[in-house]
C-alpha cells in the first residue's frame, strides 16, 4: 500500500468520525471534581492574601505550596483529559464503532 493510498483512507475514516457523543462539560464528573479542587484551592489563597499583607505573601511557602499544587493539578488533568480523548478518537476510528450509550 502506497503513502498515497493510507493518507486517503486515514481521510476517509477521520471524516466519518462524529463528535455527537461526547459530553457536555457539566455532565463530566472528573471536571466538577477538578473544578471544585481548584475553586477550593482559589479560596485558600484568597483567603491567605486577605488575611496577610501583600508584601509578605511570597515568604509564606504554605501560600506558595497552595500556587504550585494548583498549576501542577492543572497541568496534569489537562494534559490526561487530552491524552484520554486521542485515546478514545482513535480506537473509535479504527474500530469504526460509535459509542452507543451516548
Amino acid at each position: 500500500m502506497s503513502s498515497q493510498d493510507s493518507g486517503t483512507m486515514v481521510g476517509k475514516l477521520a471524516e466519518t468520525v462524529d463528535h455527537q457523543h461526547e459530553k457536555a462539560w457539566w455532565q463530566s464528573k472528573k471536571f466538577i471534581a477538578f473544578l471544585m479542587t481548584q475553586l477550593g484551592m482559589f479560596v485558600l489563597m484568597g483567603v491567605m492574601i486577605w488575611q496577610q499583607e501583600m508584601a509578605k505573601i511570597g515568604e509564606n511557602v504554605a501560600f506558595m505550596t497552595l500556587v504550585v499544587t494548583s498549576g501542577f493539578l492543572a497541568t496534569g488533568y489537562i494534559l490526561g483529559q487530552a491524552a484520554l480523548d486521542k485515546f478514545i478518537r482513535v480506537a473509535k476510528i479504527s474500530m469504526g464503532k460509535e459509542d452507543p450509550g451516548a
